[in-house]
């Protein structure tokens, strides 16, 4: 229910789940839920064949190397910053946080926001809004 108050709220088209071990049931689950709330969203069921690490790795460095890395205030108090700080390549540190972000950046595009003049463009997501004139009559 919480999964699909989350997708109701933020209206997403789809949601990725990772069915590996005990999770295999959950896209089941998932679509019953958000059938039942009457939601539209698809649910793409996904299975790591990689190393925990690898994939972590793979999420995480070019980000992380173009300082492109951006949380909300609110992360700050979760697991997943002091899981970035004290993770460490086959070490047994807790690691769950870190590797559910992995998933989900792993499941987007990276979108590296410089241009091809090597200077920073400003973000097409928060531009300035325009007025349209909506009187189509001929």
């Amino acid at each position: 229910a919480k999964v699909a108050e989350f997708v109701k709220k933020y209206d997403l088209p789809a949601v990725h789940v990772e069915k590996n071990g005990i999770g295999r049931f959950l896209p089941g689950i998932l679509r019953q839920e958000l059938a039942k709330a009457g939601i539209s969203c698809a649910v793409i069921e996904e299975t790591s064949r990689q190393a925990k690490d690898m994939r972590i790795i793979e999420a995480f460095d070019a980000i992380l190397a173009n300082r492109a890395l951006k949380v909300s205030q609110a992360i700050t108090s979760s697991p997943f910053v002091v899981q970035m700080r004290e993770w460490q390549v086959g070490g047994n540190s807790k690691d769950d946080a870190i590797d559910a972000v992995a998933g989900c950046i792993l499941s987007e595009p990276v979108r590296l926001i410089r241009s091809a003049d090597n200077t920073f463009r400003k973000d097409w997501r928060y531009g300035e809004s325009y007025k349209v004139n909506q009187d189509f009559s001929v």
